[in-house]
Formats: structure tokens, sequence, C-alpha cells
């Protein structure tokens, strides 16, 4: 122990020698300057309704872009210091044409192209990497609900409903912290809060804050992670069965897991539950596969297949609203062009959306089908 001590009091003297020569030398500030890191992504989306539920939406076709710039800075035995910015046009299906209780397009992020900083934060690498301390402007979905193979809107599955499960109410990006310490190996802690509404002022009036433990098992030959978490937020919430009554609070649990099952088969789940006096959704679960193409001599191709559904509880029931169980079906292939450039057709239902049953609309069938063609540019 005083071995690992002495380490780390080495580590932290290093880190404040770093930054002293920064401080007060040209070349320090010329040091700290190289070495960053860039990436680039751009994806691009056309995305149409084929069927319209029986008169219930109305058939259209949208499409949507969004750019994203990634700068990350490495400090020797310090940590990291990591800015995001995104850009992008198009609200996508969900702003007007159709509704959901989940979005079908995670990936629309309507800037009108002006540059927004979506992510920046400074990361401290402490213990010899067994403890990571964060804090900044951080997106919460990075630490809490994450999944190996649903995760990503932008090359994995679109649906919101995929990407984190329905029943975490989620802040945006904003201004918080976040802990990461390893207990012993392969059990992983993270905790955190962040403020809830994003302004940057009044901070504490509201707070959304959570913890995961995620466990890699030792044990078994094929990679896997199995995660559990709960969250609370405690934002002023108004309660579905009488908007005229308010509730302080929200709060929910979870579980995510990804898991792989055979060679080049990957499989995931989630489970959510949240408080039904506030919340539309009181249940959510999804599950899918995503398939290497190593099977079929395309190493650098994917595909993924993923079902779910969105649970109303009794809240929405009691307050009037239609409460049927919302499903989503999810298909995508993952084409890569070429090293920097990927084209991912998709293919979703949705039957009952948002709660509505063909018998509420005095028809045969409630199901809404979409196609979708989606490209990734990276580098």
């Amino acid at each position: 122990m005083q071995d690992e001590i002495k380490e780390q009091d080495k580590v932290i003297t290093k880190c404040e020698h770093a930054i002293q020569e920064a401080t007060i030398s040209p070349q320090g500030i010329s040091q700290i300057s190289e070495g960053i890191e860039i990436g680039f992504g751009a994806t691009g989306l056309v995305q149409g309704i084929v069927n319209s539920a029986n008169g219930m939406q109305g058939d259209a076709t949208d499409a949507t872009w969004t750019a994203d710039l990634e700068l990350t800075k490495e400090f020797e035995n310090c940590g990291l210091a990591y800015a995001h910015i995104e850009m992008g046009q198009g609200s996508g299906l969900d702003e007007d044409e159709v509704t959901f209780f989940s979005s079908i397009n995670r990936d629309a992020g309507d800037t009108s192209a002006r540059l927004e900083v979506t992510e920046l934060y400074y990361e401290a690498i402490l213990l010899g990497e067994r403890l990571l301390i964060t804090a900044g402007k951080l997106d919460p979905t990075v630490y809490l609900d994450d999944n190996e193979i649903a995760n990503d809107e932008t090359s994995q599955f679109l649906s919101t409903a995929f990407r984190n499960a329905t029943t975490v109410e989620f802040p945006d990006n904003n201004l918080g912290g976040r802990m990461g310490v390893q207990l012993i190996n392969g059990l992983y802690l993270n905790i955190g809060m962040l403020e809830d509404d994003g302004d940057f002022e009044d901070i504490g009036d509201g707070l959304f804050t959570f913890a995961q433990l995620a466990y890699t098992p030792q044990f078994i030959k094929r990679p896997g992670t199995y995660r559990i978490y709960g969250w609370h937020d405690t934002s002023a919430h108004a309660a579905l069965k009488d908007s005229g009554m308010s509730k302080k609070h929200n709060f929910g649990v979870g579980l995510s897991m990804d898991q792989e099952l055979f060679d080049s088969v990957i499989g995931f789940g989630r489970f959510g539950w949240t408080d039904p006096a506030v919340s539309s959704i009181e249940y959510a679960w999804s599950s899918g596969v995503q398939v290497n193409g190593d099977l079929w001599d395309r190493k650098k191709d994917y595909l993924g297949i993923a079902v779910g559904q969105n649970i109303p509880g009794d809240g929405l029931k009691k307050s009037g609203s239609t409460n049927h169980k919302e499903g989503q079906l999810e298909l995508y292939y993952n084409y890569q062009i070429y090293e920097h450039l990927a084209i991912s057709p998709l293919f979703q239902v949705i039957w009952n959306p948002n709660g509505v049953a063909h018998e509420d609309i005095g028809a045969s069938d409630s199901t809404v089908t979409l196609l979708g063609l989606r490209s990734q540019l990276s580098f």
C-alpha cells in the first residue's frame, strides 16, 4: 500500500511540474497544444413512411444530417481533456409527421447548421487508472445504461428505444461530474450528478443523480458486461392523473447487458422501470443481436436486429390518454464501402404507436412501417 502511495505521489509531482511548465513557459504551452487527437464524423439519413396506419399518420419522407468533431488531449500520467462539437439540420419524421413514445431517429439534432459544444470536460486518472474523476459538460448516456452494440445511433440501432431505455429521464448534456471506480477486477462502479435544466443557473434546483454497477465476468471465455443502475431526478414533475398536482421527484432502475453468444454473434438486452405517477412509460424492454460479416466474408460489415416494447403505467391510463403497449422492431445492415465510409439500409416497424391501437381509431391496423438509408463518414 505504501508503494502505491509513493507511486501516486510521483504521478502527482509530474502532473504539477507539467502544469507549472505550461504556465510559465511558452515552450510548455506549445507542448500542451501538441498531440491533440482529432476525430470527425458525419451522418446523413433519409427516412420515409411506407404505410400510414390507416390514415393515422401522413406518408412522408424526411432527411437529416449531423456532424461531430472530437478533440482529445492526453496528459501523461495526469488525465485528459475532451471537447465534442456538433452541428446538424433537420428534425426528421418525429417533428411533425409521426408521434411515438420514443423517437425513431435518435441522431436528429437540428442546430440550424450552427456549431454547438455538447461535451467539454477534464478527466483525472488516478490510482493506476482504477479511479477516474470527470467534471465539465457531460453526456450522461456515456456513463449510464451504456451497451456494446446498442448505444450509437450513427452506426448501430437508430431508434431511441434501442439506443437507451425509454424509462430513463436523461437530462440534456449538462454541467456535472462523475466518478468511476474499479472496485475489483471485473467490477466497476460509476456514480454521477448533473444539472437537470441545463441553463447553468440556480445550480441545485434540479439535479439528476445516478449510480451504475458494471460486471464483466472473468470466468467465461466470451466477453460480456452486465450492468444494474438507479437514477433520481429532483426537478418538479406534473402528476399524470391530475395535471394540477405536482410531484417533486422522479426515479427509476434498470438493467443493461451485452454478451458474445457465438463467434461473430453478440446479444444485448435492456429492462427499465420508472415511477408511473409522473412518467408515461412505466416499463420498457428491448433485446437483439449483432452479427458480424465474418460469416459471409465481409469482416467489416455487421447486421443488427432488435425488438422491444414501451409499456405505459396506470398514471397514463388514469389521465384519459390511450395506453396500449407500443412495440418496435428494427433491422439494419452496416455495409462498409471503404475504410472511412459506410452505409446502412434500415427497416423499422412500430405497432400501437404512442399507445394508440387499431380499435382506438376504428381501423383494422395501427402499424407504422418505415424505410431508411443512413451514411456514416468518419476519419
